[in-house]
């Protein structure tokens, strides 16, 4: 299992985004560290809000927009799933659509 660590700047919008519109929960966080990792059947995200300390690795200049570079593709086994994840980023997210499924 490969389970991808991602920098957020602000790690309740990121679970608002992650838990509310695409069906995420939460499988374990460590509030006082900004840090959750979310579950979404078989696939797992760890989202650690930027702090100044040192357990972040950061590896070179953080610029917006984030994310610049990575494609995460998640698998679901059901389409009632995917088609309910769709349509919430349709209503609530346009603008996270590449490519109409």
């Amino acid at each position: 299992m490969l389970v991808p660590e991602l920098y957020v700047t602000d790690l309740q919008t990121s679970k608002d985004f992650y838990l509310d519109v695409l069906g995420f929960h939460i499988l374990y966080e460590r509030p006082e560290e900004h840090f959750a990792t979310i579950v979404l059947e078989d696939n797992r995200i760890m989202l650690d809000q930027l702090l100044d300390n040192k357990r972040l690795w950061i590896t070179g200049e953080l610029a917006k927009p984030s994310g610049r570079g990575i494609n995460l593709e998640c698998s679901v086994g059901n389409r009632g799933v995917l088609a309910a994840i769709y349509t919430a980023l349709l209503s609530q997210a346009p603008q996270h659509i590449f490519m109409p499924i």
